[in-house]
């Protein structure tokens, strides 16, 4: 077979991989959105990959001999961000994390490793611009259906598994992610328009526009902020490098539109108008001090002081998520239990520097400044290179903004990672011509068949091995999570989740989990029926989670799982539990010394094995350290009820209302509803009822609601202030 039979094989390798970012199984994964797309990204990018090492052995001098053409900047840049991946994989707080992350993300240095692939791949195959046209017309004609998908669940919710999330994911799961691939479709396909004739210009351009769509119908601040700022950039590079006073003075007048209209923007922000206008309203109306951008502020803080306590290769890659723990800011609460678990800082920056430290940041740094020097290079050589050089640093600083506000996703790795090896065959195409270089082509090889059999054997152990293995294992994870909870066939549901096990799959401890959590769900109804099942079923969790937690001895929230099913063993089983218990809260609380939920636990498990009046105490003094903390209240509220002190509850509800504190957990919601009901304050038991009919939408508690609001002859109140006397101050 020819050296050229092996590279169409490998370019339309290439292009199938542009797939994944329409790939999702619902009925078949747990996390359809990830699993499916990863697995399936890096199989293509095994099989493409060893083909470029055939063609690459084959062809080794069809290039020009000179080592340039490899060390260029922006290689250069690439390895010296891998080398940084690895040696932070190597000291990280926990190296499994760093290399195979989670099976909720799959973005450990392994997964990142193959856009290396893509990388290296994509830079060899396509050279001309002929050849690149297809690559960037394949890739934005699967953006467009994305984009297509998005549109579609902006009217219809819940279409294509988006379970009326209020939000559009199209087949990315995030709008995040889903904006910024509208970034590079609306920018790559802007330049490539240009770039191309007839009809092909208008095809490139429809695709642009369909990726504005996609910004608009996904409003996020952080990429729509991206959008104008690159547009800015384009403008003021297109004003400064045009040699026509006229389009300077029109570049000078938009840039006076722009600047004016952010200005009455800010101005008039608090308008309904300002307030309604696309990717505006959010921007101009942020505030740092309240709600999520006030959260993702403080996780920006415990980022410096991760990189603080590791300023050079940091904690490894991924690995934000101990950090986080480590330096936990009890604030967090007051914002929710969502928001007291955070796996990534939302800025690449801070991101970047806890998890690779100083050198990490460097390099990440250097992928964006060399590709702006690579740019500058191509239009220096050729000034006919003008849009190329304007467009794509519109759309690297654009990008930056983006993920400086998020973070890289499965997709946006591809399409940055594509255009990184676009800007690098620009760059050697433009250096060739400028010192008057010629390629020499030797002419195609043969390669024996016995190496191309070889080749497809060792892609296929690799594949099974890195991924076959995963996704059959996450198949029947999610089959046993359905048997269990849903189904009720207990033991179906063991033998799939012991089928999990002979698979080896790097994320079996992922999967040990979710078959604890589950477990813990169920274990009162199966003990209920059948002691000697409930006990099987609790020895596989107990196992496995202990796995779990000797395989990751960082993680907090494992570790509370632990003690979650180490609790049953003592109230199901008698088992003698209760310093193993205590030994993992000791832990844990060394791991996060600030976290509450660790404190909330262990008075849960106090309060339950006898120390009620000492966990009465104790929670009393929480509710002064953290009098904003609806939890804190809850849990002596929760403990006053079980110790029969019924009058003190209100008290303790009523000062918790009195602080400002609201209660938006169910749990939360039905236990003060059912308080304020039980001593005859109806119309406060009404407003939590509800409140919490807003909440779960449950039509049992409209019953309820409604019933007490007969039998009392009260309306139902929509604000405290209507009935509610607040303490004055």
């Amino acid at each position: 077979m020819s050296t050229n039979t092996l590279r169409r094989m490998a370019k339309y390798l290439v292009y199938l991989s542009f797939v994944t970012p329409l790939l999702v199984f619902p009925a078949h994964f747990v996390f359809p959105f990830v699993i499916s797309k990863v697995v399936f990204f890096r199989s293509i990018m095994v099989l493409s990959g060893l083909l470029f090492l055939v063609i690459l052995f084959y062809e080794r001098k069809k290039e020009v001999l000179d080592k340039r053409n490899f060390f260029t900047p922006i290689t250069i840049a690439v390895l010296c961000y891998f080398i940084s991946l690895i040696i932070s994989t190597i000291v990280s707080a926990d190296w499994r994390f760093s290399l195979w992350n989670n099976q909720e993300r799959m973005l450990g240095l392994f997964t990142i490793a193959h856009y290396g692939i893509l990388f290296f791949v994509s830079r060899y195959l396509f050279k001309t611009w002929a050849e690149w046209k297809n690559v960037l017309g394949v890739l934005s004609t699967i953006g467009v259906i994305v984009i297509v998908v998005g549109v579609i669940q902006k009217f219809i919710p819940d279409f294509f598994y988006n379970r009326s999330a209020g939000q559009v994911v199209s087949t990315l799961g995030n709008p995040i992610y889903l904006s910024g691939f509208g970034l590079y479709l609306f920018f790559i396909n802007v330049w490539a328009g240009f770039k191309s004739n007839n009809w092909q210009r208008w095809l490139f351009w429809l695709a642009s526009f369909f990726g504005l769509i996609g910004i608009f119908i996904t409003d996020t601040r952080g990429t729509s902020l991206g959008l104008i700022v690159g547009i800015l950039v384009a403008l003021i590079m297109y004003g400064i490098l045009s040699n026509s006073k006229q389009i300077k003075k029109i570049t000078a007048a938009c840039l006076l539109v722009m600047i004016v209209s952010v200005g009455m923007a800010f101005a008039f922000k608090h308008t309904e108008t300002i307030q309604k206008i696309p990717l505006v309203g959010k921007i101009v109306n942020i505030s740092v001090f309240e709600g999520s951008a006030k959260t993702r502020l403080m996780a920006w803080q415990i980022a410096l002081e991760g990189w603080k306590s590791k300023p050079l290769f940091g904690w490894g890659p991924t690995n934000y998520y101990f950090v986080f723990n480590q330096f936990y800011n009890p604030d967090f609460l007051k914002f929710g239990f969502q928001e007291t678990w955070f796996d990534n800082a939302h800025n690449m920056l801070v991101n970047v520097l806890a998890e690779g430290g100083a050198f990490g940041l460097l390099s990440t740094l250097l992928l964006f400044g060399l590709s702006g020097y690579c740019l500058l290079k191509i239009y220096r050589g050729d000034h006919l290179q003008k849009p190329f050089f304007i467009i794509g640093s519109a759309f690297l600083v654009g990008h930056f903004v983006h993920v400086f506000f998020a973070f890289e996703d499965i997709t946006s790795y591809l399409y940055f990672f594509l255009f990184l090896a676009l800007v690098d065959v620009m760059y050697r195409t433009s250096r060739m011509v400028q010192d008057n270089e010629i390629a020499v082509d030797y002419g195609t090889k043969s390669v024996p068949l016995l190496v191309i059999i070889f080749s497809v054997l060792i892609a296929g152990i690799v594949i099974f091995a890195s991924n076959v293995n995963v996704a059959i294992t996450n198949n029947h994870s999610y089959h046993t999570r359905g048997l269990l909870t849903v189904s009720n066939k207990v033991d179906a549901a063991v033998a799939r989740y012991k089928a999990t096990k002979k698979w080896h799959s790097p994320y079996q401890g992922d999967i040990d989990w979710n078959f604890t959590s589950d477990v813990l769900t169920v274990l009162p109804d199966v003990y209920s029926q059948s002691t000697s099942t409930a006990r099987g079923l609790y020895d596989l969790a107990y196992v496995g989670m202990k796995n779990y937690v000797s395989t990751h001895p960082l993680d907090v929230r494992g570790r509370l799982v632990y003690t979650d099913i180490l609790r049953a063993g003592i109230v199901l089983f008698d088992l003698s539990l209760k310093d193993e218990i205590n030994e993992q809260f000791r832990i844990a609380q060394e791991l996060s010394p600030q976290r509450q939920q660790v404190k909330y636990s262990e008075l849960s498990f106090m309060a339950g094995t006898g120390d009620l009046k000492k966990a009465i105490e104790i929670a009393e003094k929480l509710v002064e350290e953290n009098p904003y903390d609806a939890e804190a209240y809850y849990n002596l509220a929760r403990f006053l009820y079980h110790d029969g002190q019924m009058i003190e509850i209100l008290s303790v509800l009523d000062k918790a209302i009195n602080n400002g504190v609201r209660f938006f957990d169910p749990a939360h919601l039905e236990f003060v509803a059912m308080a304020y009901e039980r001593e005859g304050r109806f119309r406060d038991a009404l407003f939590w009822w509800d409140q919490m009919y807003q909440k779960t939408g449950n039509e049992s508690v409209r019953y309820k609601r409604d019933e007490l609001s007969g039998l009392t002859k009260k309306p139902v109140p929509k604000t405290l202030e209507e009935f509610f006397k607040f303490e004055k101050k």
